[in-house]
C-alpha cells in the first residue's frame, strides 16, 4: 500500500493524530501497514488542515491534507464551516382553532406542515410547541427557531416571553432557552397557506 492511500485511509478511522509538537503519530494497526509512518515532521499548514478535517470540516479536493501531512508541498488552510446542527420540530404540535373574540373552537394534535380543515368559524390559530434545550449546549453555541411561519406571525412568544417578529424564518433565542420550552405562534386566517408548507427545527451553531 503506497503512504498517500494508507494516511488517506487511517485518518478517516482516526488512526491517525497530530501531537502539538507536531509530528505525525501512527497506530499500531497504521504501523503494520507501513512502518515508516511510526512519525514524521510536518508543517504548521499540515496539522491545521489535518485537525480540521479530524472535527469533521469539509476539505476541498484541492486543499487535501494527504501531501501536505507528507510534507510535499505547504497547502492554505481551507475556509470551511461546520454546517448548523438540526433538531426537527415537525411533530407534537397543538393547534387552536380562535373566533374573532379569541374563543376557543377546537384544538388538536398536528404535524407540520399543516393539512387539516378548518372549521368555517376560525378567525385566527394558535400553533404550540413544547421542547427541551438541546443537551450539552456551552456559551459558544447559538441555538435559533427556523420555521416559516414566524414571518407571517401576528404573535409569538417563548415560555410567555413576547418575542419581536423576525424579518426570516429564524429567530434567535439563545438568551433566553430555557431546560423546558413552549413556542406558540398565532397566526391568522389568512395566512393558513404558510402553515401549510410549514417545517419547524432548532438550528444549533458555534460563534
Amino acid at each position: 500500500m503506497r503512504q498517500r492511500s494508507v494516511v488517506e485511509h487511517f485518518a478517516s478511522r482516526e488512526r491517525l493524530a497530530i501531537t502539538s509538537e507536531g509530528r505525525l503519530v501512527a497506530t499500531s494497526a497504521a504501523r503494520s501497514k507501513c512502518p515508516c509512518l511510526v512519525t514524521r515532521r510536518v508543517s504548521e499548514d499540515a496539522r491545521r488542515i489535518f485537525l480540521a478535517y479530524a472535527s469533521g470540516y469539509h476539505i476541498p479536493k484541492q486543499h487535501h491534507f494527504v501531501p501536505a501531512i507528507l510534507g510535499l508541498h505547504r497547502l492554505p488552510m481551507p475556509d470551511a464551516q461546520k454546517s448548523p446542527h438540526a433538531i426537527r420540530l415537525h411533530a407534537a404540535w397543538q393547534r387552536t382553532e380562535l373566533t374573532v373574540a379569541m374563543a376557543v373552537i377546537h384544538s388538536r394534535a398536528i404535524s407540520l406542515p399543516d393539512v387539516h380543515e378548518l372549521d368555517p368559524a376560525t378567525c385566527s390559530l394558535a400553533y404550540v410547541r413544547k421542547f427541551n434545550a438541546p443537551t450539552g449546549l456551552t456559551e459558544h453555541d447559538i441555538v435559533e427557531i427556523d420555521c416559516p411561519m414566524l414571518v407571517e406571525a401576528t404573535s409569538i412568544t417563548l415560555n410567555g416571553l413576547p418575542l419581536i417578529k423576525p424579518d426570516s424564518a429564524t429567530i434567535d433565542i439563545t438568551r433566553i432557552i430555557q431546560k423546558h420550552n413552549e413556542l406558540a405562534i398565532h397566526l391568522d386566517v389568512s395566512k393558513i397557506e404558510v402553515a401549510r408548507i410549514a417545517t419547524a427545527r432548532l438550528l444549533i451553531s458555534t460563534s
